[in-house]
């Protein structure tokens, strides 16, 4: 009878190791399709992502923007904005191992300036929201940690001038 319920208790345990395993590999890292890759992105402090997917070829090419770009922001089982074309990107290298990442982009009258920088101790990283040149937010990435490093200013960006 014993053996019964070990037997019992070892089956449960199994399949309930199982369907969590299935579960934490299932969770959602980005918004990229399956034949694209991220190119840069994060999670946001308010569990949503910020996806810059393009091709497998231009995955580690931050010389120039990739000619395949896509941004998405929301969750996997709601995009609440994708764009397609028009992104801008820039590698910046400071002395050090200070760096920064911009990637720039209009959608109707809003503009949009995404940044990722090491700067000293300071990780930036999130994406600017501005109407009329007016920064209306900030949208940190779960892993921004800065002691007073501010993000990027659209107006500091001549890259990005039409």
């Amino acid at each position: 009878m014993k053996m019964k319920n070990v037997s019992f208790m070892s089956t449960a345990l199994m399949t309930f190791f199982f369907f969590v395993g299935v579960t934490f590999a299932e969770e959602a890292t980005h918004l990229c399709k399956l034949e694209e890759v991220l190119y840069e992105g994060c999670k946001t402090t308010k569990g949503k992502y910020i996806s810059f997917c393009t091709t497998k070829e231009f995955k580690d090419s931050y010389d120039k923007t990739p000619s395949y770009l896509v941004y998405r922001y929301g969750k996997p089982n709601r995009i609440e904005l994708e764009k397609t074309k028009d992104i801008k990107t820039i590698l910046e290298r400071y002395a050090g191992a200070n760096t920064r990442s911009l990637a720039y982009f209009k959608n109707g009258a809003i503009e949009y300036l995404y940044e990722e920088a090491y700067i000293d101790a300071d990780h930036v990283h999130g994406i600017a929201v501005y109407k009329k040149g007016k920064r209306l937010t900030f949208v940190k990435c779960d892993d921004h940690k800065s002691s007073g490093t501010e993000p990027s200013d659209l107006k500091d960006n001549a890259l990005f001038e039409n």
